[in-house]
Order: structure tokens, then sequence, then C-alpha cells
């Protein structure tokens, strides 16, 4: 039987040509596999939301993101936020075909930017389960708001050079780069309160369990209950567990980069996290601090391109299972957190894994080959 693709694009996404790469690339590869298409365009920000909440989730075996990473972000949060999230969950599977300037979830499952590659990838692909993550904040008015992520959160450096350039967008991918340098130069510092319910915190620890997971990947799809969703960390108002641990104060008080993240590739030639594992139950952290030389960082970030960025011993890595973040600036104007690669209030947000929730189309069931398969 041949498979039902609901294709969502944002016509906008990239350098708005991601219509003409559907055409041009992606669509000949599909109708040569006689897959049968329904094309929907994004509007307005939220749109896709909107799309998945009223989704006929019986017409469709797989939703296709010509995009960016906003629209998958989009669409799991418009899934997650039915009345019958379970079936949609446990009927559709969701991928990303390279359209826009942030290509994460295509570099991470189909390894390539090239669009119609990607296509033929995908239809090639097994489908995998994928851990997520459920991102909580308490809103003004005292509500706790959870949002799913299938990517990263950021604070520091990378959050502002992200969010905080968006103005700088005409200059194409050098504004995160200069905003990254801009922040190293003048030494920035966000402190923090970061509360850690750690899986492997220390370094030795990852080697094998990266090994243990990579020799049992898990393909099965596994089904989809109500008790998948729900959340076992204590609420944003109670104090976090006795077993979480609080990162010292002499890298929490000198702080530059906190990013946590859930498939290796963040962009493109950027492996912030190599030994992300697609269902491990684990999400991977990594933090620097002005404890590093200007030059040292420097290198740090030079080498995000072949992912040895986790072996520097002034790298703080490991796999976590939820985490607490809780910012001390004293002047919070112009800061950002990031989740997904979009802006979220800057306020405290807890953050913990969901196994196997959604799925996706893996080669061989597993992300694609890293660096940290080949360390330095």
């Amino acid at each position: 039987m041949n498979p039902h693709i609901l294709i969502v694009i944002n016509p906008h996404s990239g350098k708005g040509e991601a219509d003409k790469i559907y055409h041009d690339e992606i669509l000949p590869v599909l109708k040569a596999a006689h897959v049968v298409v329904t094309y929907v365009e994004t509007r307005h920000a939220e749109h896709a939301v909107q799309i998945a909440q009223d989704l006929e989730i019986d017409k469709f075996d797989v939703i296709a993101c010509c995009s960016g990473d906003g629209i998958p972000h989009e669409i799991i949060n418009g899934l997650y936020q039915r009345n019958d999230r379970v079936d949609a969950f446990n009927k559709l599977a969701l991928t990303q075909l390279p359209c826009g300037s942030g290509n994460s979830m295509t570099l991470s499952t189909h390894g390539t930017t090239n669009a119609a590659i990607a296509t033929v990838n995908m239809l090639k692909a097994k489908k995998t389960k994928l851990d997520l993550m459920a991102v909580s904040q308490n809103t003004l008015l005292g509500h706790l708001t959870t949002k799913l992520s299938f990517l990263s959160q950021s604070y520091g450096i990378i959050a502002d050079a992200d969010i905080g350039t968006e103005y700088l967008r005409w200059m194409g991918p050098i504004r995160f780069d200069l905003g990254v340098a801009c922040k190293l130069l003048i030494r920035s510092t966000y402190p923090c309160d970061l509360y850690v319910d750690y899986v492997t915190k220390h370094k030795s620890e990852i080697d094998h369990h990266f090994a243990t997971h990579k020799k049992s990947i898990n393909d099965s799809l596994e089904i989809v209950t109500e008790e998948n969703f729900t959340l076992k960390a204590p609420s944003l108002n109670q104090d976090p567990p006795s077993t979480w641990k609080k990162l010292d104060r002499s890298h929490a008080d000198k702080l530059n980069v906190l990013y946590v993240g859930k498939m290796p590739y963040i962009s493109k030639d950027v492996q912030f996290f190599p030994a992300a594992l697609p269902n491990d139950g684990a999400m991977d952290m990594v933090i620097s601090d002005t404890k590093m030389s200007v030059m040292e960082a420097i290198k740090m970030f030079d080498q995000v391109g072949n992912g040895h960025h986790v072996f520097n011993e002034k790298v703080l890595h490991a796999k976590i299972a939820a985490y607490r973040l809780v910012p001390r600036l004293k002047n919070s104007r112009n800061h950002y957190i990031s989740v997904d690669g979009e802006s979220f209030p800057f306020e405290p947000l807890q953050v913990e894994v969901l196994p196997k929730v959604l799925t996706v189309l893996l080669p061989e069931g597993d992300y694609v080959l890293t660096g940290f398969t080949n360390p330095p």
C-alpha cells in the first residue's frame, strides 16, 4: 500500500525558496515512489500547531515538514495538545525535509541538506521511536505550562547569539558566529542555579552508556499510552528532588553556555551533541564557563564542527534525565532562553525526558554517525 504523506511547508523558510525546493527536488522523488501526497502551506506563526490539532490522523502515515526546525516543533506541540494525542502519536511518523536555514532533524536523521537525497533516505528509513523533552514553566498567573521539545534548550551565549541576533537575519549564518564571538570577547557570564538528575555524571561513563545503547538499538514501535506523557518531576513550585544534584557554584556563577539536546546536529556542520541517541531515555547536557580563556573558548567552538568539543577537559558533558534551571542574572533585558530555536520566557524552567513517544524515520533505526565514534 502506498504511504500517505502530509507535506507541511513553510514558504518563508530559509531564503523563501522552500516551495521551489519542494517542487524541483522533493516532489519528483515522491511521484517516482508513487507516494500519495497532501500539500499544506503555513500562513502565519503557529499555523502548524493548528494544522496538527485539526488533522484527520487516519488519513496519513507520515507528516513531512518542508521547513526549518520551527515547523516540526509546532507540529509536535499541536499533536500534544489534542484530546486524542495518544492515538496521534501512535499513528503518525514525523520527519523533516531540508527547506529551511536550520535543518537539524534532517541532518541528524537523513544525513544531508540535499532535499532530493533526504527524500530518498526518508523513503528507505525505518520507523523508530524518539524520546522527547517536556519543558515546563510557570505563567504570570502561576499556572504550569508544558511544551514539548525535540531538539534543544539553551541558556547563555548560544541563546543570546541566536535569538538575540534575529534582527541581523539578513546577514545569514554569520550573524550567529558574530554574536558568539562578541559574547566570548566581553567574557559574558550567565549565573544560575541548576539542578540535575544525572544518568551519567562523569565523562568516563558516557562511553559505556553510548556503546551499550548503540549495541541495543531499539527500533520496535512500542505503544504510546497516556502514561508516557505524565510528568514525573515535582512542580516548579516545589523543591527539586533530593536526588538531583546542584551544579557547583564555581561553575554556575561563571557559566556562559548551558546547552541541552536530543539530536546530534543543531545546524549544518555543527555536532553539538555528538553522543545523542534516539531513545536512550537521556538528554545530552553541555556546559562551559569563563574559567576558559578566550582562546580556549574559541577553540572549543571551532571543534563543534566535528563534535570533538565534548572531549575538552574544561567542558562539562553528561547524560541527564531531567534538570531545573533558575537564571540569576540581575538584568534579564536582552537575554534569552531558546527551545528548539524558539524564544521562551526568561523564567525558571524544568525539563524532563519523555521516553519513546514520537515516531520518526531513521536509517537502520539510528542517527547518522558523528565525531563521538572517532575521538581526537
